[in-house]
């Protein structure tokens, strides 16, 4: 995939509520936060994709 196409799949995935922002410190000594995405792995939509891959 192109990063233009990989950009419109993860745009596409947090318009949809897939991926949830989480504003962080990656580590302790961090000075500032980081938004790093977690999949919702609890939404049906996502466990039957897991399921069949």
């Amino acid at each position: 995939m192109t990063r233009d196409e990989i950009r419109e799949v993860i745009e596409a995935m947090l318009e949809t509520g897939f991926l949830e922002p989480t504003r962080t410190r990656p580590y302790e000594e961090a000075r500032a936060n980081i938004t790093f995405y977690a999949l919702d792995r609890d939404r049906e939509e996502v466990k039957v994709a897991l399921e069949t891959s």
